[in-house]
């Protein structure tokens, strides 16, 4: 069982998107500590737990980005 799980999206690249939720509540269920999702993903609140910790470009959530800048590499 995982100590933490952290979650980035359930999208369509995930097939079919009924299957997945499945196995993430799966996941979920046994993970012993925190489980930390990206807020942004309206696919994922109905799958998470109460005290789960979220991160966010875009809403409200417990950490949140507001100065994004992207650089190019090298």
């Amino acid at each position: 069982h995982p100590q933490n799980t952290v979650i980035l999206n359930l999208d369509l690249d995930h097939q079919p998107v009924r299957e997945t939720s499945r196995m993430f509540r799966t996941l979920v269920s046994h993970t012993k500590h925190h489980c930390f999702y990206n807020a942004d993903d309206r696919n994922l609140p109905g799958l998470m737990p109460k005290d789960a910790v979220t991160f966010s470009i875009e809403t409200d959530s417990t950490f949140r980005v507001d100065d994004l800048r992207l650089q190019p590499l090298g």
